[in-house]
């Protein structure tokens, strides 16, 4: 787990501090995150792409409420964008390389 990737979560959430059973689930509730949106977007950087870490971000705070099946129906579009994104850029780049 990305040390730097929790602490920025740990702050958008707004946890000033935590115990080590907090972080663990924070740290396992944002690799569950991580594995449902590269299925979207395999290659997004989570660290620099501030859509891609507000998604993420959102993924956790759902998953905090065990909502993540809402987190499915209210994040559906920009998921869809999310995965658009992703599959434009492929394509941009495939017709670079030929």
């Amino acid at each position: 787990m990305d040390e730097y990737l929790l602490g920025l979560i740990k702050t958008d959430l707004g946890y000033k501090w935590c115990d080590d059973a907090t972080n663990e689930k924070l740290k396992h509730l944002i690799a569950e995150g991580l594995a449902y949106l590269k299925k979207y977007s395999p290659s997004a950087d989570f660290q620099s792409d501030e859509f891609a870490r507000s998604l993420l971000k959102n993924y956790v705070l759902y998953a905090l409420s065990n909502a993540t099946d809402d987190f499915k129906v209210n994040y559906r579009e920009d998921i869809m964008l999310f995965r658009d994104e992703w599959s434009a850029k492929n394509v941009n780049q495939e017709t670079i390389a030929n």
